[in-house]
């Protein structure tokens, strides 16, 4: 019989697959594919008799199919599919910059914003300015002050699977 109810859920450690156990009494293994073809041979994802796994997903959506193999080696008539869609990392919002001259005469700037949120949590932003760019663990970031005029910045979140938010920008 075809699997039934394959469907996923998104952890902080990426995608779980699932399915639902074959009504079968003879299933001996499920296997799970990036395409709908080769079926039994090395190019599978996943093979094994449990009903769920755990995969890494680079992509914002990709498709996986599932069939049952029996105790001979016969495989479902039908392969099941799933599409797995993962929405980026929250773009960072409520940008503020502080200007401030210290006791030695040097300027500096403070941007701030509000932390973005990610299924699989934020690993870092990424606090881009000219042909500079600089991984931050926090909501702040703090330069010299050493221009005249404007300066364009940009905050990108990057969530701990490596998805990146839509950059947001502060002159």
């Amino acid at each position: 019989a075809d699997v039934a109810s394959f469907g996923y859920d998104l952890t902080v450690n990426g995608v779980q697959l699932k399915w639902g156990s074959n009504t079968e009494i003879d299933v001996s293994n499920y296997e799970v594919r990036e395409v709908n073809s080769g079926w039994g041979d090395q190019n599978y994802l996943w093979k094994g008799f449990a009903t769920r796994t755990n995969i890494v997903q680079k992509v914002a959506s990709k498709t996986y199919y599932i069939k049952a193999i029996d105790s001979l080696g016969n495989y479902s008539s039908n392969a099941s599919t799933v599409t797995v869609a993962i929405d980026k990392p929250s773009t960072p919002s409520g940008l503020s910059s502080v200007f401030s001259v210290n006791s030695s005469s040097m300027a500096t700037i403070t941007i701030s914003w509000l932390a973005s949120d990610s299924v699989f949590g934020i690993d870092y932003y990424l606090v881009s300015f000219g042909t500079t760019s600089v991984k931050v663990n926090t909501t702040e970031y703090q330069t010299q002050a050493d221009w005249i005029g404007n300066k364009d910045f940009s905050i990108t979140a990057v969530d701990k699977m490596g998805f990146s938010s839509v950059p947001t920008a502060l002159s």
